[in-house]
């Protein structure tokens, strides 16, 4: 999924998605067609509109993120975790900064990163936020950002300004009920007697030798707290 489909579906299932990443996304502005954005890229633009909206506007408005996140404005302000990053020298940068200046409008705040020598390549945007894209998701789901020194993720945060609509929140209780959920449905996917841990002939023989790592306490079976240590 691209940095739209993300979008879209982010913010129109807010409840369902506590973060969304939005990476070099498009078509991100209000209005779709030849006239909005750079020039060169005008025929495709054209030929996107009837290829896959059937050059009909109001059936591209009713997908678009710009009118989902102020349809559901209220149910993400202050939930969701929104990161917005974009290569300086990808043809849709204005619509992505436009759609930006439409969240702060809206009051929903969001990280903006903009990455030098970066076109529309997914890979060329992973290699620009370094360490940093996966700090974004370690965040997400409720860990610490790493303390590694990444000198492109820090280049790239320092290039451009963050477009902050509302000081930044933590979101450690979303994350940790996720990380819960997931501890559960582990213990509950080995527990094979439903006694609440996981004792060795609970494990398929492939499994076994990963059991003492787990065990940490040496007590011949995995509770839950060392199921969510070694998961953090």
């Amino acid at each position: 999924m691209g940095g739209y489909g993300a979008a879209r579906l982010g913010f129109k299932y807010p409840e369902i998605f506590g973060a969304m990443s939005i990476l070099g996304a498009g078509p991100m502005q209000r209005q779709f067609d030849a006239s909005t954005g750079p020039s060169d890229m005008a025929t495709d633009r054209v030929r996107a509109l009837q290829n896959v909206y059937g050059n009909d506007q109001e059936y591209f408005l009713a997908q678009s993120p710009w009118v989902i996140a102020e349809r559901n404005a209220d149910a993400v302000r202050g939930r969701s975790k929104i990161r917005i990053v974009v290569g300086k020298q990808d043809g849709s940068m204005g619509s992505n900064k436009d759609f930006a200046d439409h969240l702060s409008r809206l009051k929903i705040s969001y990280d903006f990163h903009s990455l030098p020598n970066v076109g529309h390549k997914t890979l060329q945007i992973f290699d620009g936020l370094g360490e940093a894209n996966w700090d974004f998701y370690r965040v997400a789901l409720g860990g610490e950002a790493s303390k590694v020194d990444d000198k492109a993720a820090d280049e790239t945060t320092k290039s451009e300004p963050k477009y902050d609509a509302a000081p930044k929140k933590n979101y450690p209780a979303q994350g940790n009920m996720q990380r819960r959920h997931k501890v559960a449905e582990r213990l509950r996917q080995f527990d094979y007697d439903g006694d609440g841990v996981i004792n060795l002939s609970d494990l398929p023989p492939p499994a076994r030798e990963r059991f003492q790592r787990l065990d940490t306490n040496l007590d011949g079976r995995i509770d839950a707290s060392e199921m969510s240590s070694f998961m953090q």
